[in-house]
């Protein structure tokens, strides 16, 4: 009698309502399974085997195997530690890019997940989504926003999972007020003020309490990499080679199902289940169609004059509804008709100054590359007022005045006025809808 596969689960890496992964030893080879609480469905499970397979920051799947009744997933061995245990020695610019990473995963994939416990660093400074989801579990609660407080906890010490507490219970009144607290509390590691107010309503938008008032994945890694090329401390391969040995033997606690033993039972779909076990008509109930046609004198119906009339009509019916769906469709695939291509967002700016020598609005090189560049604004003292439309973005604002020069990045994603006056020690200050601007 051959031997009974099976496999043993190990150290648990995270455990939630909604799932768990677990390392495991199978055929005395090691390697991490995924297991579900509730049941997934096909498109599902499909749309993340095909994810696995195309992205090089998910593990590999091994095979699908049943556990209660659940799909399972078994993958190749997740080495590393997981993100929400590295809270030590872990500097601004690590944080930044620790998010830039990811960020860039979640967009080009369009992924979600449950927990940041399911992302994994390894000791050669590599990023892993061990747990993807294509949906989210709450649906207040995404993937950027997670990543945003992982980052506040770290650089303010605030507490992540009481924010995360408030949001499931709605409490968006204690929640504005916490993360305020984490606000003003926070590290950051940039190089000047305007750097700081910039990250901190990057944090602000990033973990807003309403879903949709916050960035998506493109517009918060855009951010992200540029305050990880400004900010001080240890980069992540920098951090992942003081810490090797730390990232090589991670500390794993045990789960509800460690120790346990089971057997590996192939996985087998509701959908396939149902199409091998669905009755398929058999011999006696064939013939008693056939039965059922030696009932009529087939010939005999075509004779009567009655049927050919209805035959008729249905034929004549049947051409006009064709000829109305062909007309139809070459109307709406007609040049006159096409659709046009969305035409890229802009919003309007008013500049305008009181006698300056110079002033210049350009797109900054941290703009979205994929937009089209506008051409550069620029004011003298005989154009003192413009008003124009501009693509959303990142600008630099330079001024030169009295053998001076100032310059300023600004972040243009509404309705905005710039204004410019000399003051009366020869300096230039600048206001973005009344709020002074920071020089570099």
């Amino acid at each position: 009698m051959s031997q009974l596969d099976t496999i043993e689960l190990k150290e648990c890496l995270f455990e939630t309502q909604s799932q768990s992964l677990y390392r495991i030893v199978h055929k005395g080879i090691s390697q991490t399974i995924r297991i579900w609480s509730a049941p997934l469905s096909t498109a599902d499970i499909d749309r993340l085997q095909y994810l696995h397979a195309h992205e090089d920051a998910l593990p590999n799947i091994q095979r699908l195997i049943a556990i209660e009744n659940q799909c399972a997933f078994i993958t190749h061995n997740c080495s590393g530690v997981p993100l929400s245990q590295i809270q030590s020695s872990v500097s601004p610019k690590m944080v930044y890019e620790v998010l830039e990473q990811v960020l860039t995963i979640l967009h080009r994939n369009h992924l979600a997940f449950d927990t940041v416990d399911g992302i994994l660093l390894n000791s050669e400074g590599t990023l892993f989504i061990a747990a993807p989801d294509t949906s989210l579990v709450h649906p207040q609660i995404d993937g950027v926003w997670q990543l945003g407080w992982w980052a506040l906890e770290r650089l303010s010490s605030i507490d992540a999972n009481l924010a995360r507490r408030l949001i499931e219970e709605g409490k968006q009144s204690e929640y504005n007020t916490l993360l305020q607290t984490a606000l003003k509390r926070l590290e950051l590691g940039l190089p000047n003020q305007q750097w700081t107010d910039s990250a901190i309503q990057s944090f602000q938008h990033v973990c807003a309490f309403e879903p949709h008032q916050r960035w998506a994945a493109d517009s918060a890694l855009q951010m992200f990499q540029a305050y990880a090329e400004q900010a001080i401390g240890l980069s992540i391969l920098q951090f992942c080679t003081q810490h090797h040995r730390l990232l090589e033997t991670p500390k794993l606690r045990k789960g509800s199902k460690t120790g346990q033993v089971l057997p590996v039972q192939p996985w087998e779909s509701r959908e396939q289940a149902h199409l091998e076990t669905k009755e398929r008509p058999d011999q006696q109930n064939t013939s008693s169609l056939f039965n059922i046609f030696d009932i009529f004198d087939i010939f005999d119906i075509f004779k009567d004059p009655n049927y050919q009339k209805k035959i008729l009509l249905i034929s004549i019916a049947t051409f006009v509804v064709l000829h109305l769906l062909t007309m139809t469709g070459m109307w709406l695939l007609s040049p006159e008709k096409t659709p046009p291509v969305e035409e890229q967002s802009l919003v309007s700016i008013e500049i305008a100054h009181d006698g300056i020598k110079q002033l210049t609005l350009n797109p900054s090189s941290l703009s979205d590359k994929s937009l089209d560049r506008p051409d550069e604004i620029k004011l003298t003292r005989s154009k003192r007022d413009l008003s124009s439309t501009i693509p959303p973005g990142i600008y630099e604002l330079r001024v030169k005045h009295n053998r001076k020069k100032y310059s300023a990045l600004i972040r243009l994603e509404e309705s905005s006025r710039l204004q410019c006056v000399h003051t009366t020690n020869k300096n230039v200050e600048c206001t973005h809808n009344n709020r002074n601007l920071a020089w570099d």
